[in-house]
């Protein structure tokens, strides 16, 4: 092969080896170019949607959003609330148990549902709760008489005694219903703002009491009990939660024959208790 001829077979060996190349995609694009339509940054994630940023959950921050079976309740949203509520008690009235009695310490927990109306500015209450009252009777004067009480010292096995208080302990469920005010607005905001509320409720009680009494053995005996309350509390949101603090200020009749029906064992005394809960 002569020499003219060697260099023409070069010549188009190379124009057909260019061909090719010139039709494949460049491996990388400098920054800023366009490839398929979208903007490069020159590493091979361009185009691809941004990575999620790691951060607080919607339920932490407060999201109050409806989800995906939308708001809960019909015409107003739906809260709960736990509590623990603690104070006095200030047993009244001249006679009886009730009037031998010194001031006691109540203590009472539970949790609530609150039905609120549209605007979220007021709601019904239902309440269900555990509490226990204990109360020193104060007054040692005041004597109890008891018929056919168990003793092994009488011939007929019962006797008639006189006995004098010690300590009372009450323990007791309760249910009651109510109505609430929030004065600055609506309860469900946005989880930043403070709030104030009043609100009244009336329910019942039924449990069990334990007198200890100085002569003899304690006598225990099932109570019942109505109450109405009313109370005031500040609220402070916190993420999903809302923390409250007030006061409540509730009178109750109690009933009871722990005595015997010859005595009056009825208890009638006012309440006074701090509140602290979580609303959700």
């Amino acid at each position: 092969m002569s020499g003219k001829s060697f260099g023409l077979a070069v010549l188009v060996a190379v124009v057909l080896g260019l061909g090719p190349a010139r039709s494949q995609q460049p491996a990388s694009a400098p920054p800023g170019a366009m490839t398929n339509g979208a903007m490069t940054n020159g590493d091979a994630t361009a185009g691809a949607p941004p990575a999620a940023r790691p951060g607080l959950s919607r339920w932490i921050l407060y999201d109050r959003e409806p989800g995906c079976c939308g708001p809960v309740g019909h015409d107003g949203p739906i809260g709960y609330e736990i509590y623990l509520r603690s104070g006095a008690s200030f047993p009244v009235g001249n006679s009886g148990l009730g009037g031998a009695l010194d001031t006691g310490w109540v203590i009472e927990g539970g949790a609530r549902t609150l039905l609120f109306n549209p605007a979220a500015d007021a709601a019904w209450t239902i309440d269900l709760g555990l509490g226990n009252i204990y109360n020193r009777v104060g007054d040692r004067s005041v004597q109890f008489p008891l018929k056919n009480i168990p003793s092994s010292t009488s011939p007929t096995g019962a006797a008639d005694v006189t006995v004098t208080g010690s300590d009372l302990n009450r323990t007791y469920v309760y249910l009651a219903g109510g109505r609430e005010w929030y004065l600055w607005g609506s309860a469900e905001q946005d989880g930043c703002n403070g709030n104030w509320r009043v609100g009244v409720d009336v329910g019942g009680q039924y449990g069990t009491e334990k007198l200890d009494l100085n002569e003899i053995q304690h006598q225990t005996d099932t109570i019942g009990a109505v109450f109405v309350a009313v109370h005031s509390d500040v609220e402070f949101p916190c993420g999903a939660c809302i923390f409250q603090a007030g006061l409540r200020l509730q009178y109750t009749y109690t009933w009871s024959d722990i005595l015997q029906v010859q005595n009056n064992a009825d208890v009638q005394e006012f309440t006074l208790q701090g509140t602290f809960g979580i609303r959700f």
